[in-house]
């Protein structure tokens, strides 16, 4: 068995086909709609199942075995080169109900040497206590499963986060020098700004190519794109 099987490019017209978290999905669509998306690639919960049961992720070897060789070629032969950035697309996060912000690991910096070891940590994350005690308390039931997502790290001059607030009708940018590892894990309280939120007539200047979406739907991911869009 190749884990080739389970290793999905993003943008293509396979993530879509399975189930994988929110992350992946508006990542994907982000990247088919033209929006300036790094590349990447989500590995399948069962790339894990499979290749755990025959030892696929040796837990002691120093230098990565053969499946992990296999996708370190797999990554550069789609141009996907080192220093990477490993990150759960698990399938609890970022839902309608509960988010887990902040709860899973991502691994920046990822060589050839450490590859192994960042998948590793992050399967690992998925079996916190902090994890089990939030899905306890949201009565998260739902099978977990455990996709991740490669990409090649950006040497970013500023980064943040872009989000929506119930209360209030224009959206959210909170943003930091660098890359936002500290201000995702609460280390770095970053800057806030208010991003005004598109009208429907307001869509055509941003020249995104949606497909009939409403601006005003918040559940919509073409809206979501669209807003994205905006912030660029």
């Amino acid at each position: 068995m190749s884990i080739r099987e389970y290793v999905l490019p993003l943008g293509g017209n396979e993530i879509k086909r399975h189930t994988v978290g929110s992350k992946g999905k508006l990542l994907d669509q982000a990247l088919r709609k033209g929006l300036p998306v790094p590349a990447g690639v989500i590995v399948l919960e069962e790339a894990w199942q499979s290749l755990e049961q025959r030892d696929f992720i040796s837990h002691l070897d120093l230098q990565p075995n053969a499946s992990v060789s296999e996708l370190i070629e797999l990554l550069q032969t789609r141009g996907l080169f080192a220093p990477w950035v490993v990150r759960s697309c698990f399938n609890v996060e970022d839902g309608a109900e509960t988010s887990f912000a902040g709860m899973f690991t991502s691994v920046l910096g990822v060589d050839e040497t450490v590859l192994e070891q960042a998948v590793l940590d992050v399967l690992a994350s998925a079996s916190q206590t902090s994890v089990n005690q939030y899905r306890h308390a949201t009565k998260d039931d739902a099978p977990l499963r455990r996709d991740i997502l490669i990409m090649p790290q950006i040497n970013a001059q500023h980064a943040g986060v872009a989000f929506s607030d119930s209360e209030y009708e224009d959206d959210w940018l909170n943003v930091t020098d660098g890359l936002a590892d500290g201000l995702l894990s609460g280390k770095t309280a970053g800057e806030t700004r208010k991003v005004a939120r598109l009208r429907w007539l307001e869509r055509s200047q941003t020249h995104l190519k949606t497909e009939d979406a409403q601006a005003d739907d918040t559940d919509s991911d073409d809206a979501w794109l669209t807003r994205t869009q905006a912030l660029l």
